[in-house]
Protein backbone atom coordinates (compact mmCIF):
# COMPACT_ATOMS: atom_id res chain seq x y z
CA UNK A 1 0.00 0.00 0.00
CA UNK A 2 1.73 3.20 -0.99
CA UNK A 3 0.69 6.91 -0.40
CA UNK A 4 2.46 9.63 -2.77
CA UNK A 5 1.50 12.97 -1.74
CA UNK A 6 2.29 14.71 -4.64
CA UNK A 7 -0.21 12.48 -6.97
CA UNK A 8 -2.89 12.33 -4.20
CA UNK A 9 -5.41 14.82 -5.52
CA UNK A 10 -8.05 15.22 -2.75
CA UNK A 11 -6.89 16.55 0.33
CA UNK A 12 -10.62 14.99 1.97
CA UNK A 13 -9.25 11.05 0.64
CA UNK A 14 -5.74 11.70 2.27
CA UNK A 15 -6.56 13.03 5.64
CA UNK A 16 -9.24 10.29 5.76
CA UNK A 17 -6.81 7.57 4.46
CA UNK A 18 -4.26 8.98 6.98
CA UNK A 19 -6.85 8.50 9.82
CA UNK A 20 -7.15 4.61 8.92
CA UNK A 21 -3.51 4.01 7.52
CA UNK A 22 -1.75 5.37 10.83
CA UNK A 23 -3.33 4.83 14.27
CA UNK A 24 -1.57 8.91 15.00
CA UNK A 25 -2.94 11.60 13.39
CA UNK A 26 0.83 13.20 13.37
CA UNK A 27 1.76 11.30 10.00
CA UNK A 28 -0.70 14.22 8.34
CA UNK A 29 1.66 16.53 9.06
CA UNK A 30 3.10 18.98 6.65
CA UNK A 31 6.40 17.53 4.89
CA UNK A 32 4.96 13.46 4.25
CA UNK A 33 5.96 12.82 0.96
CA UNK A 34 4.92 9.19 0.78
CA UNK A 35 3.86 6.30 3.07
CA UNK A 36 3.78 2.47 2.81
CA UNK A 37 2.28 0.08 4.98
CA UNK A 38 5.02 -2.92 5.09
CA UNK A 39 2.99 -5.42 7.44
CA UNK A 40 0.62 -5.43 10.39
CA UNK A 41 1.09 -2.66 12.35
CA UNK A 42 4.33 -1.32 10.61
CA UNK A 43 4.21 1.70 8.33
CA UNK A 44 7.41 3.11 6.06
CA UNK A 45 6.53 6.76 5.97
CA UNK A 46 8.95 9.54 4.29
CA UNK A 47 9.09 13.45 4.72
CA UNK A 48 10.54 15.87 3.02
CA UNK A 49 11.48 19.00 5.12
CA UNK A 50 12.84 22.68 5.16
CA UNK A 51 16.57 22.31 5.04
CA UNK A 52 16.65 20.89 3.13
CA UNK A 53 15.90 17.70 4.97
CA UNK A 54 14.94 14.07 3.97
CA UNK A 55 13.66 11.79 7.14
CA UNK A 56 12.65 8.37 6.95
CA UNK A 57 10.42 7.05 9.70
CA UNK A 58 9.10 3.60 10.77
CA UNK A 59 6.10 3.85 12.78
CA UNK A 60 5.10 0.70 14.78
CA UNK A 61 2.21 -0.39 16.90
CA UNK A 62 3.49 -2.03 19.67
CA UNK A 63 -0.04 -2.96 20.34
CA UNK A 64 0.17 -5.44 17.46
CA UNK A 65 0.77 -9.09 18.52
CA UNK A 66 2.47 -9.52 15.54
CA UNK A 67 5.58 -7.39 15.77
CA UNK A 68 8.46 -7.49 17.89
CA UNK A 69 11.16 -5.08 18.28
CA UNK A 70 14.79 -7.01 18.62
CA UNK A 71 18.52 -5.88 18.66
CA UNK A 72 20.87 -8.28 16.16
CA UNK A 73 24.75 -8.65 16.65
CA UNK A 74 26.63 -9.89 13.70
CA UNK A 75 30.47 -11.68 13.46
CA UNK A 76 32.46 -8.52 13.54
CA UNK A 77 30.95 -4.84 11.92
CA UNK A 78 28.92 -5.86 9.17
CA UNK A 79 26.17 -3.87 6.74
CA UNK A 80 22.98 -3.44 8.27
CA UNK A 81 21.70 -5.14 4.81
CA UNK A 82 23.77 -8.28 5.92
CA UNK A 83 22.49 -7.82 9.33
CA UNK A 84 18.60 -7.86 8.23
CA UNK A 85 18.77 -10.72 5.87
CA UNK A 86 20.88 -12.76 8.31
CA UNK A 87 18.00 -12.38 10.94
CA UNK A 88 15.21 -13.14 8.28
CA UNK A 89 13.62 -16.48 8.16
CA UNK A 90 9.81 -17.38 7.73
CA UNK A 91 7.81 -16.85 10.91
CA UNK A 92 10.50 -13.99 11.44
CA UNK A 93 10.54 -11.48 8.61
CA UNK A 94 12.51 -8.34 9.44
CA UNK A 95 10.29 -5.62 8.36
CA UNK A 96 12.79 -2.91 8.93
CA UNK A 97 16.14 -2.07 10.66
CA UNK A 98 18.79 -0.07 11.11
CA UNK A 99 22.06 0.94 12.39
CA UNK A 100 22.22 0.95 16.24
CA UNK A 101 24.71 1.51 18.77
CA UNK A 102 28.24 3.14 18.27
CA UNK A 103 30.99 0.98 18.14
CA UNK A 104 34.73 0.46 17.70
CA UNK A 105 36.49 0.48 14.06
CA UNK A 106 39.81 -1.62 15.86
CA UNK A 107 37.60 -4.20 17.74
CA UNK A 108 34.14 -4.31 15.46
CA UNK A 109 32.37 -4.19 18.83
CA UNK A 110 29.39 -1.90 19.81
CA UNK A 111 30.34 0.84 22.87
CA UNK A 112 27.42 0.42 25.14
CA UNK A 113 25.99 -2.61 26.07
CA UNK A 114 23.60 -5.14 24.39
CA UNK A 115 21.32 -7.60 25.07
CA UNK A 116 19.90 -9.66 22.25
CA UNK A 117 16.49 -12.21 23.29
CA UNK A 118 17.39 -11.91 26.92
CA UNK A 119 20.68 -12.98 26.34
CA UNK A 120 24.37 -10.14 27.36
CA UNK A 121 26.31 -9.83 23.99
CA UNK A 122 28.08 -7.12 25.54
CA UNK A 123 28.40 -6.40 29.46
CA UNK A 124 29.70 -2.75 30.55
CA UNK A 125 30.22 -0.18 32.34
CA UNK A 126 28.32 2.82 30.97
CA UNK A 127 27.45 6.69 32.06
CA UNK A 128 25.54 6.99 29.00
CA UNK A 129 21.42 6.13 27.92
CA UNK A 130 20.28 3.00 26.60
CA UNK A 131 16.71 1.86 25.19
CA UNK A 132 15.76 -1.38 26.48
CA UNK A 133 12.97 -3.62 25.48
CA UNK A 134 11.09 -5.17 28.40
CA UNK A 135 9.45 -8.58 28.24
CA UNK A 136 5.93 -7.15 28.07
CA UNK A 137 7.58 -5.75 24.98
CA UNK A 138 7.72 -2.12 26.44
CA UNK A 139 10.30 0.04 25.49
CA UNK A 140 11.76 2.69 28.11
CA UNK A 141 15.15 4.36 28.75
CA UNK A 142 17.76 4.91 31.35
CA UNK A 143 21.08 5.06 32.00
CA UNK A 144 21.97 1.42 32.13
CA UNK A 145 25.44 -0.38 33.29
CA UNK A 146 26.13 -3.56 33.85
CA UNK A 147 26.97 -5.14 37.08
CA UNK A 148 27.32 -8.98 37.84
CA UNK A 149 28.62 -12.04 40.27
CA UNK A 150 29.89 -15.36 40.57
CA UNK A 151 28.85 -17.33 43.65
CA UNK A 152 30.81 -21.10 44.40
CA UNK A 153 29.26 -23.81 46.08
CA UNK A 154 30.79 -22.73 49.32
CA UNK A 155 29.13 -19.46 49.64
CA UNK A 156 31.96 -16.87 48.45
CA UNK A 157 31.50 -14.53 45.67
CA UNK A 158 33.72 -12.72 43.51
CA UNK A 159 32.41 -9.59 41.36
CA UNK A 160 32.18 -10.28 37.65
CA UNK A 161 32.98 -7.48 35.62
CA UNK A 162 31.51 -7.50 32.26
CA UNK A 163 30.48 -10.32 29.60
CA UNK A 164 32.86 -10.31 26.18
CA UNK A 165 34.73 -6.97 27.73
CA UNK A 166 38.38 -6.80 26.97
CA UNK A 167 40.03 -8.51 29.19
CA UNK A 168 42.82 -6.31 30.04
CA UNK A 169 41.39 -4.34 32.16
CA UNK A 170 38.39 -6.60 33.65
CA UNK A 171 39.42 -8.99 36.38
CA UNK A 172 36.72 -11.54 36.07
CA UNK A 173 35.14 -12.15 32.91
CA UNK A 174 32.30 -14.21 31.68
CA UNK A 175 32.90 -14.87 27.88
CA UNK A 176 29.74 -16.08 25.41
CA UNK A 177 29.49 -17.54 21.81
CA UNK A 178 28.92 -13.82 21.19
CA UNK A 179 32.70 -13.27 21.85
CA UNK A 180 33.97 -16.12 19.29
CA UNK A 181 34.86 -19.85 19.10
CA UNK A 182 37.37 -19.81 21.90
CA UNK A 183 39.09 -17.18 24.01
CA UNK A 184 41.97 -17.06 22.44
CA UNK A 185 45.32 -18.80 23.65
CA UNK A 186 46.80 -15.92 26.25
CA UNK A 187 48.94 -17.40 29.45
CA UNK A 188 47.80 -14.57 31.51
CA UNK A 189 44.35 -15.83 31.68
CA UNK A 190 42.90 -18.40 34.24
CA UNK A 191 39.44 -19.71 32.54
CA UNK A 192 36.61 -22.08 33.57
CA UNK A 193 34.52 -23.81 30.83
CA UNK A 194 30.63 -23.79 32.45
CA UNK A 195 27.70 -25.45 31.07
CA UNK A 196 24.79 -23.61 31.34
CA UNK A 197 21.36 -25.80 31.69
CA UNK A 198 18.82 -22.95 31.30
CA UNK A 199 18.38 -22.62 27.68
CA UNK A 200 16.04 -19.11 28.05
CA UNK A 201 17.29 -16.20 29.51
CA UNK A 202 15.27 -12.70 30.15
CA UNK A 203 18.34 -10.70 31.34
CA UNK A 204 18.84 -9.93 34.15
CA UNK A 205 19.46 -12.77 35.57
CA UNK A 206 20.36 -15.22 38.27
CA UNK A 207 21.76 -18.24 36.23
CA UNK A 208 23.16 -21.91 37.03
CA UNK A 209 25.99 -22.67 35.90
CA UNK A 210 27.88 -25.89 35.93
CA UNK A 211 32.15 -25.82 35.72
CA UNK A 212 32.91 -29.03 33.54
CA UNK A 213 36.73 -28.18 32.56
CA UNK A 214 39.76 -25.49 33.40
CA UNK A 215 42.04 -24.22 30.49
CA UNK A 216 45.34 -24.93 31.44
CA UNK A 217 47.10 -22.21 28.56
CA UNK A 218 44.17 -19.66 28.53
CA UNK A 219 42.50 -20.89 25.35
CA UNK A 220 38.98 -22.02 25.90
CA UNK A 221 36.50 -23.05 23.11
CA UNK A 222 32.91 -21.57 23.74
CA UNK A 223 30.42 -23.89 22.18
CA UNK A 224 26.39 -23.53 21.77
CA UNK A 225 25.33 -23.67 25.30
CA UNK A 226 28.43 -23.35 27.24
CA UNK A 227 30.37 -20.03 28.64
CA UNK A 228 34.09 -19.59 30.07
CA UNK A 229 34.68 -17.78 32.66
CA UNK A 230 37.97 -15.98 32.80
CA UNK A 231 40.27 -14.60 35.51
CA UNK A 232 42.77 -11.89 34.03
CA UNK A 233 44.31 -10.96 37.59
CA UNK A 234 45.62 -12.81 40.50
CA UNK A 235 42.91 -12.32 42.98
CA UNK A 236 40.49 -13.87 40.36
CA UNK A 237 42.85 -16.49 39.71
CA UNK A 238 42.63 -16.87 43.36
CA UNK A 239 38.67 -17.43 43.93
CA UNK A 240 38.62 -19.68 40.92
CA UNK A 241 41.21 -21.86 42.43
CA UNK A 242 39.97 -21.85 45.41
CA UNK A 243 36.40 -21.98 45.54
CA UNK A 244 35.87 -23.69 41.88
CA UNK A 245 35.87 -27.61 41.23
CA UNK A 246 35.15 -29.82 37.88
CA UNK A 247 31.27 -30.44 38.52
CA UNK A 248 30.80 -27.46 40.60
CA UNK A 249 27.47 -25.54 40.13
CA UNK A 250 27.51 -22.02 40.28
CA UNK A 251 25.71 -19.00 40.52
CA UNK A 252 25.82 -16.19 37.66
CA UNK A 253 24.20 -12.35 38.57
CA UNK A 254 23.96 -11.08 35.28
CA UNK A 255 22.62 -7.50 36.17
CA UNK A 256 21.82 -3.82 35.89
CA UNK A 257 22.81 -0.45 37.61
CA UNK A 258 20.00 0.29 38.28
CA UNK A 259 18.52 -2.98 38.88
CA UNK A 260 15.91 -3.95 35.90
CA UNK A 261 14.12 -7.63 35.62
CA UNK A 262 13.03 -8.87 33.06
CA UNK A 263 14.87 -7.60 29.92
CA UNK A 264 14.85 -8.90 26.37
CA UNK A 265 16.55 -6.55 24.87
CA UNK A 266 18.98 -3.77 25.34
CA UNK A 267 21.22 -1.08 22.94
CA UNK A 268 23.29 1.36 23.53
CA UNK A 269 23.90 4.89 21.92
CA UNK A 270 24.65 8.55 22.14
CA UNK A 271 22.18 10.56 24.21
CA UNK A 272 18.62 10.68 25.70
CA UNK A 273 17.49 14.30 24.11
CA UNK A 274 13.93 13.81 24.91
CA UNK A 275 12.05 12.61 28.33
CA UNK A 276 8.72 13.40 28.93
CA UNK A 277 8.04 15.48 26.21
CA UNK A 278 10.83 17.74 27.10
CA UNK A 279 14.09 18.21 25.22
CA UNK A 280 16.47 17.46 27.91
CA UNK A 281 19.97 17.81 25.67
CA UNK A 282 21.73 19.89 28.03
CA UNK A 283 20.80 17.87 31.19
CA UNK A 284 21.75 14.67 29.80
CA UNK A 285 24.53 15.96 27.33
CA UNK A 286 26.13 16.42 31.02
CA UNK A 287 25.64 13.50 32.56
CA UNK A 288 26.89 11.43 29.54
CA UNK A 289 29.92 13.12 28.35
CA UNK A 290 28.51 14.54 25.40
CA UNK A 291 29.74 17.72 24.35
CA UNK A 292 27.56 20.41 21.84
CA UNK A 293 30.04 20.16 19.15
CA UNK A 294 27.96 17.09 19.06
CA UNK A 295 24.87 18.16 20.08
CA UNK A 296 24.23 21.18 18.25
CA UNK A 297 25.70 20.63 14.73
CA UNK A 298 23.75 19.04 12.33
CA UNK A 299 24.46 15.35 10.97
CA UNK A 300 22.98 12.61 9.76
CA UNK A 301 21.35 11.15 12.35
CA UNK A 302 19.69 7.88 13.78
CA UNK A 303 17.23 8.68 16.22
CA UNK A 304 14.40 6.09 17.61
CA UNK A 305 11.04 7.77 20.00
CA UNK A 306 7.90 6.61 21.62
CA UNK A 307 4.99 7.73 22.96
CA UNK A 308 3.84 8.44 26.37
CA UNK A 309 2.08 5.03 26.69
CA UNK A 310 4.25 2.97 24.70
CA UNK A 311 2.28 1.63 22.25
CA UNK A 312 3.91 3.43 19.16
CA UNK A 313 7.51 3.58 18.62
CA UNK A 314 9.06 5.64 15.76
CA UNK A 315 12.32 4.23 14.18
CA UNK A 316 14.16 7.60 12.17
CA UNK A 317 16.83 8.18 10.23
CA UNK A 318 17.59 11.99 8.98
CA UNK A 319 19.99 11.52 5.92
CA UNK A 320 22.47 14.44 5.84
CA UNK A 321 25.88 15.88 4.01
CA UNK A 322 24.29 16.82 1.15
CA UNK A 323 22.94 19.42 -0.71
CA UNK A 324 19.36 17.58 -0.98
CA UNK A 325 19.62 16.74 3.09
CA UNK A 326 21.61 18.69 5.83
CA UNK A 327 20.97 16.79 8.56
CA UNK A 328 19.75 17.25 11.96
CA UNK A 329 20.99 18.92 15.57
CA UNK A 330 19.95 16.83 18.66
CA UNK A 331 16.96 19.96 19.14
CA UNK A 332 16.02 19.05 15.33
CA UNK A 333 15.21 15.28 16.42
CA UNK A 334 13.09 16.48 19.58
CA UNK A 335 11.07 18.84 17.80
CA UNK A 336 10.49 16.34 14.95
CA UNK A 337 9.39 13.35 17.38
CA UNK A 338 7.45 15.49 19.12
CA UNK A 339 5.48 16.01 16.14
CA UNK A 340 4.91 12.77 15.58
CA UNK A 341 3.35 12.34 18.86
CA UNK A 342 6.59 11.07 20.82
CA UNK A 343 7.09 11.97 24.23
CA UNK A 344 10.70 10.30 24.82
CA UNK A 345 13.66 10.19 22.35
CA UNK A 346 17.04 8.38 22.28
CA UNK A 347 20.36 9.66 19.57
CA UNK A 348 22.28 5.97 17.96
CA UNK A 349 25.10 6.55 16.01
CA UNK A 350 24.83 8.63 12.89
CA UNK A 351 27.38 10.36 10.43
CA UNK A 352 28.09 7.88 7.80
CA UNK A 353 26.95 4.76 9.51
CA UNK A 354 23.18 5.84 9.54
CA UNK A 355 21.45 3.27 7.21
CA UNK A 356 17.54 2.39 7.12
CA UNK A 357 16.35 -0.82 5.39
CA UNK A 358 13.11 -1.90 4.76
CA UNK A 359 12.41 -5.21 3.54
CA UNK A 360 15.82 -5.79 2.17
CA UNK A 361 16.32 -2.08 0.40
CA UNK A 362 18.23 1.09 2.09
CA UNK A 363 15.65 3.86 1.91
CA UNK A 364 17.60 6.31 2.93
CA UNK A 365 21.05 7.90 1.48
CA UNK A 366 23.74 6.88 3.62
CA UNK A 367 26.45 9.96 3.54
CA UNK A 368 29.85 7.94 2.85
CA UNK A 369 30.45 8.08 -0.56
CA UNK A 370 31.51 4.24 -0.91
CA UNK A 371 27.50 3.66 0.66
CA UNK A 372 26.55 1.73 3.12
CA UNK A 373 28.80 1.44 6.28
CA UNK A 374 29.30 -1.93 7.96
CA UNK A 375 28.51 -1.70 11.43
CA UNK A 376 28.64 -3.52 14.99
CA UNK A 377 24.55 -4.06 15.56
CA UNK A 378 21.07 -3.19 14.80
CA UNK A 379 17.69 -2.24 15.94
CA UNK A 380 15.07 -4.47 13.49
CA UNK A 381 11.57 -4.66 13.16
CA UNK A 382 10.22 -7.85 13.34
CA UNK A 383 6.92 -9.50 11.98
CA UNK A 384 5.89 -12.81 13.30
CA UNK A 385 2.82 -12.84 10.68
CA UNK A 386 2.10 -15.66 8.11
CA UNK A 387 3.82 -14.45 4.99
CA UNK A 388 0.65 -13.78 3.00
CA UNK A 389 -0.42 -11.19 5.77
CA UNK A 390 3.11 -9.22 4.81
CA UNK A 391 3.29 -6.71 1.87
CA UNK A 392 5.40 -7.83 -1.26
CA UNK A 393 8.63 -5.35 -1.45
CA UNK A 394 9.17 -2.30 -3.77
CA UNK A 395 11.14 -3.43 -6.93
Amino acid sequence: MLLNLRTTPHRGILAAFCLVLFPFSALAQPGLLSARQVGPGVIHAQFILPGPLTVDVLSVSLREPLVQIETYRPDGLTETTVQAAANDRPGHRVLGAVNADFFSFQTGWPVGNQIVNGTWVLGTSSARSHMAIDAAGRPFIDRIAFTGSVTGPDGSSFTLSGVNVPHRSHPLILYTHYHGRTTAADSSLSAYTLRIPDTTWTAPDTLRAVATARATDGDAAIAPGTAVLAATMDTAAAFLTRSIRDGDTLRLVLGTQPALHGIRQIIGGCGRFLAGGRNVTDSTSRLEGITEKFTAVRHPRTFAGFNRDTTMLYICTADGRRSTSIGMTFADMANFLLSLGASEGFNLDGGGSTTMVVQGTIVNTPSDVTGERPVANSLQVISTAADSLLVAPRR
